[in-house]
């Protein structure tokens, strides 16, 4: 049964936008009709003899269970020896959907479940059955789905309830759209409702069983021709990004510092077109392929999308991964606004939703947040219009979204399975000197294909993809495989890895020096330019993770077209530890696009260091397209198989009633701890590369069960620490301390007139301006006490414009709050708009009674982003309050504050 509703809040903009009066339009129960189909699903890998679910739902034509339904159904396997219930009846309680348990396969190879009730037949998807679990499961979901918040017909609720119960996804995602997206008449997306949208994610992620994202739709980017973007956050504590915004550079640079991903969809569409000129390899890891408005992949698809795409030539997925070089994986989902998450609707006549639910299917470990966004962000993903197609890519042992060298042939391998016969299977190719190309096709006329293919044209660095289409033209798309092509005597991309490189640009722009070695001549190293222009010398390195006998280094400038960071005067070194280094090599480039060489006489090294001394028309930075090096193999190196040591002291500070802080001693690797991973109740909750965690969002009096393990660049982790228990606070202390922290909130009212549970927000009339180390007052007025003047758009900011050097952290700010109070929070607002200088990192606050004495309450790190940062605290009496800033979160030496506010209560 599907149930559809209008929401309980209304806006001028529905009445406009709907030609109705919705708050007199009565709620309408859809009930489902007698069943025409089965919809039945099992996990798309399974252990040999481990035990599975089967899910199955009677379905009406139009999706809907049939609650009705009390056939009997009886089952078969391609796997005759399977352990399968003979048959059931289904009963009243049921409401015609069953889960099936401890089911078995005992025979290895592709499987499937056929189900029937004499009448009415069905078969699950197919499975890999293999002995062992497996490393890598595939997940089929819908990310792209809305509810009433923007234009959908449904709750929230709902769409989550059926996409689990009926559809029988593994993920899903609500994507409302977050800014005006009906235009002149539209309303922003309100803050109540982004928050209503993660507490209903947060309510049915169920780890191992559903697995949810909080996400949201930016649609004002097509005025500028920049399309329609999805926003997957990995963190459900992420605040929305409420911008109105026409350029996704504005986009993607609200979201530095928060773990997302951005997903453009309908990319050649008239209402929706995409900008593939602009982007991000940091966000823009995914392209949406399909969904139910058409195909994106090429103009003339089968699916075609329901407006005119001749105006929109190079718009088309193909267009951004050929000729544009976009990396990008690929994925399919709904986008649906009429009917549920995962709707099983059939193909309809509607002008916009004209086929039907397409699903993203995503390599994961595990069912989890962390893991599924892992996938998708390392693009093992891939899509397909509706069916849960069993697709498996691999090149030389590489999965579907990875890029590797080769100087061989390549070897393509494919495993193929379908719902219904599988009419053909082709790999696509894209070259610079041969451009798109379809290499190979297989006719399999069967369910199941399993094949092998050389690619014995294999001229230059190419990018492959399957394109699956069943005899009910079904489809399925694979994310591309980039294969370098080596030269001779090359050494291999991938193999590569930055140790050092003294400044990238991350902000304005995403240029990591990762993108000089990731053998993509359209990537490039750039470094700091929007917040700091850092002069030269500009350096990096690189660990080839062999000892080569080198013969030359190839230096490609960015291919962009721009001058800009072309490297004029260079020294170069090698190094066999990576501390010692020999140079071995100095001069000048000339100034020119080409790639340019420098020879070097079979010099043994493990270690390559390239030294930018100036930029050819003298400008402050340096870029570089790709680093390239010859070399035969002197000493191989084995493979790094030891783990990290496992952390030692975890220790846990009680912050307040609804945050703990962590720390431990650095663990110790024979290369090098990239990270560690943070459990909580046994559970992982979070990674980070420094030695601490500030785990907030808990709850009062309640204990914990925290540990650490540590992992290294090769994977290998640590155990994990043994645990620590650590037990949040109660409610503080109010008012005059008689209240004991134990006590009710009804009886603290009766005691202090007021209750600790509930701080109010402390007014900053009368507060006034008591110290400041530094205030800008020629350049910009950025004078202190637009620090807590309650308006977000001005702004306090030290000496920038007549100082020379400007001053350096830390800096403070001292506030007279006027009066006593018992503090239990601090917030601080990093200043709006696109310029981030000054955004605090590394912060101390302090209260005193005196303004004399200091006591310090918190210390710590902040995100890197313009959200309003919170501390909570045990309470504590304060007239005065002092904001240290102790470094920039761009190194820069300045700081700047929107607002500081505060939390408590004052004491009478």
């Amino acid at each position: 049964m599907v149930t559809y509703y209008f929401p309980d809040k209304y806006y001028a903009s529905d009445q406009a936008y709907w030609g109705l009066d919705l708050s007199k339009t009565p709620s309408i129960k859809v009930v489902g009709n007698t069943a025409k189909r089965f919809h039945a699903v099992i996990p798309m890998k399974i252990g040999k003899e481990e035990n599975f679910e089967l899910k199955l739902a009677a379905l009406d034509e139009w999706g809907n269970a049939d609650t009705s339904y009390k056939e009997t159904v009886h089952f078969n396997s391609t796997d005759i020896s399977a352990g399968l219930p003979a048959n059931y009846t289904f009963t009243e309680s049921d409401r015609g959907v069953h889960i099936f348990d401890n089911l078995t396969f005992k025979a290895q190879g592709l499987h499937k479940i056929m189900v029937d009730d004499g009448e009415i037949f069905g078969q699950t998807n197919y499975a890999m059955v293999k002995e062992g679990a497996p490393e890598l499961n595939i997940f089929f979901g819908d990310t792209h789905g809305h509810s009433f918040f923007s234009d959908g017909n449904f709750f929230v609720e709902e769409s989550y309830t059926y996409a689990r119960d009926v559809a029988f996804l593994d993920f899903a995602s609500i994507t409302d759209h977050e800014d005006g997206y009906y235009g002149a008449t539209g309303r922003i997306f309100p803050l109540e409702n982004w928050q209503m949208l993660k507490d209903t994610a947060e309510e049915f992620y169920n780890p191992g069983k559903f697995m949810t994202f909080v996400a949201s739709e930016e649609s004002a980017l097509k005025k500028t021709l920049s399309g329609h973007k999805n926003i997957y956050y990995l963190y459900n504590n992420e605040d929305a990004v409420i911008h109105t915004m026409d350029n996704p550079i504005e986009l993607w640079m609200a979201l530095r510092g928060t773990k997302a991903i951005t997903i453009p969809h309908h990319t050649a569409a008239s209402f929706g077109v995409g900008d593939f000129d602009k982007f991000d390899a940091e966000f823009e890891r995914l392209v949406e392929v399909y969904s139910m408005h058409g195909s994106s992949e090429y103009y003339g698809n089968s699916f075609p999308l329901y407006s005119a795409a001749d105006p929109y030539a190079g718009k088309y997925v193909q267009d951004a991964l050929g000729p544009k070089k976009r990396r990008m994986g690929i994925i399919a989902s709904s986008d649906t606004h009429f009917s549920p998450l995962g709707s099983l609707i059939p193909s309809t006549e509607h002008y916009v939703i004209k086929y039907g639910t397409g699903l993203a299917a995503i390599f994961a470990s595990d069912l989890n947040r962390q893991k599924v966004f892992d996938g998708m962000y390392d693009r093992h993903t891939y899509g397909t219009s509706g069916e849960r197609i069993f697709l498996e890519f691999q090149m030389d042992s590489h999965l579907m979204g990875e890029e590797y060298s080769i100087e061989a042939n390549p070897k393509i391998n494919v495993v193929a399975a379908g719902t219904k016969l599988l009419k053909k299977i082709e790999i696509l190719k894209y070259s610079d000197s041969q451009g798109w190309q379809t290499i190979h096709t297989v006719d399999p006329n069967s369910e199941v294909a399993i094949f092998e293919y050389t690619d014995s044209n294999f001229v230059d660095d190419s990018l492959y993809y399957i394109r699956v289409t069943q005899a009910d033209q079904e489809m399925a798309w694979s994310s591309p495989i980039w294969v370098e092509k080596l030269q001779e005597n090359e050494i291999p991309h991938d193999q590569m890895s930055i140790v050092y490189a003294d400044s990238e640009e991350l902000i304005k722009t995403y240029h990591p020096a990762t993108l000089a070695i990731d053998g993509d001549k359209n990537s490039f190293w750039h470094t700091q330019w929007y917040s700091a222009n850092p002069i030269h010398p500009h350096e990096i390195q690189i660990d080839l993770k062999n000892i080569y006998e080198l013969s030359q280094l190839s230096y490609l400038p960015r291919q962009d077209g721009s001058t800009n960071g072309r490297i004029k005067n260079y020294e170069l070194y090698v190094s066999a530890d990576g501390q010692t280094w020999e140079k071995i090599n100095n001069g000048s480039f000339i100034n020119s696009m080409a790639e340019q060489t420098i020879n070097i006489a079979n010099i043994p090294a493990k270690y390559v260091r390239l030294v930018a001394l100036n930029e050819v028309l003298g400008n402050p930075w340096t870029s570089i397209a790709e680093i390239s090096l010859k070399g035969t193999l002197s000493i191989p190196m084995p493979p790094d198989t030891a783990p990290p040591g496992i952390p030692l002291q975890l220790s846990a500070s009680i912050v307040s009633c609804n945050q703990i802080n962590l720390s431990w001693q650095a663990s110790t690797d024979n290369v090098g701890v990239v990270g560690y991973k943070v459990f909580r109740d046994g559970a992982q909750i979070a990674t980070t590369e420094q030695t601490g965690y500030s785990d907030a969002g808990l709850t009062g009096s309640t204990q914990y069960s925290y540990s650490v393990l540590a992992y290294d660049a090769a994977g290998n982790e640590s155990e994990a620490c043994e645990a620590i228990i650590a037990e949040t606070s109660a409610a503080p202390f109010c008012g005059d301390g008689t209240c004991n922290a134990q006590e009710t909130c009804s009886s603290c009212l009766e005691d202090c007139g007021v209750c600790p549970a509930n701080p109010v927000e402390i007014s900053k009339t009368g507060w006034s301006l008591k110290y400041v180390d530094s205030q800008e007052m020629t350049g910009t007025n950025g004078r202190a006490a637009y620090a807590f003047d309650n308006n977000p758009n001005t702004i306090w900011h030290t000496e920038w414009a007549l100082t020379n050097p400007d001053p350096s952290h830390p800096h403070e700010i001292q506030i007279d709050l006027g009066a006593q109070y018992q503090l239990t929070q601090m917030r601080y607002l990093p200043r709006p708009g696109v310029y981030l200088n000054g955004t605090i990192k590394d912060y101390e606050f302090y209260v005193s009674l005196d303004g004399n004495n200091w006591t310090k309450i918190m210390s710590g790190t902040w995100a890197v982003n313009q959200l309003e940062k919170t501390v909570d605290f045990n309470s504590a009496q304060a007239r005065y309050i002092r904001l240290r800033a102790l470094s920039e979160a761009y190194g820069n030496p300045w700081t700047s504050a929107a607002e500081i506010s505060l939390k408590g209560y004052e004491i009478n």
